[in-house]
């Protein structure tokens, strides 16, 4: 039981930290368009 829910912890910490540096990637590339318009 116990395992479980620190596998369901851990993965959740890396889907946030995922989703972050997605979103991070994103506005690079959006800057990125801007500066080169």
């Amino acid at each position: 039981m116990n395992i479980n829910i620190e596998a369901q912890h851990t993965m959740h910490l890396a889907t946030e930290r995922y989703a972050i540096g997605y979103m991070q990637a994103d506005s690079r590339v959006l800057l990125a368009r801007n500066m080169f318009q």
